[in-house]
């Protein structure tokens, strides 16, 4: 979602993963940056709850997509070491479902919480906002039941360190004078582009 004031903490955004079908959230948390590694570590809780997707709906972002012929998105890597197939929305109304929800906790949870004073606190009581949200709350175009009700989780799961080594491990590395770069002690060649 895009920026959000907290008059006493200041610009945050938040981070969400939705299922498409139930739109039961399955991870999200307000930042003060929208930095790929936030990305990721929603991505984590999210997965390490309720297992992996086979599937992820994303817009064509720099952060999804790679925009250039050669090499891939750190999203795109992630997904295929995962075995979850990318699945970009080619429509607006694609999108339409995460965009309703993103007016919705506006409405509801922003405009409710604009008093708090900490980015935990914050955090906080999204989460329980999330519950709520998941377990509570009809939905019209549920036939008015709740998200929990519709949502299946998914049965392909991994360990905490599995799962940690793929998305969360990051290794700073330069690219040399002969166009490699070394990982644990393998070289690599990188695109003359």
């Amino acid at each position: 979602m895009g920026k959000v004031r907290f008059p006493l903490v200041g610009d945050l955004y938040l981070i969400l993963v939705l299922d498409d079908h139930s739109r039961f959230i399955l991870s999200g948390a307000f930042f003060f940056r929208q930095f790929k590694l936030n990305v990721f570590l929603v991505l984590y809780r999210a997965f390490m709850r309720l297992g992996i997707p086979q599937g992820i709906l994303s817009d064509r972002g720099s952060q999804f997509k790679a925009h250039h012929r050669y090499g891939e998105a750190d999203y795109q890597w992630y997904a295929k070491k995962l075995g979850i197939e990318l699945i970009y929305a080619n429509r607006a109304q694609t999108k339409g479902k995460i965009e309703r929800l993103f007016r919705f906790i506006q409405r509801d949870f922003v405009m409710e919480n604009l008093h708090l004073t900490s980015l935990e606190a914050i955090n906080e009581g999204f989460q329980k906002w999330v519950e709520i949200y998941n377990f509570y709350h009809s939905n019209k175009a549920l036939d008015r039941e709740c998200a929990a009700g519709e949502y299946t989780p998914s049965l392909r799961k991994l360990t905490s360190e599995e799962l940690e080594f793929i998305l969360v491990h990051e290794e700073p590395r330069k690219v040399l004078k002969t166009g490699s770069i070394t990982y644990y002690g393998q070289y690599y060649k990188v695109p003359d582009e």
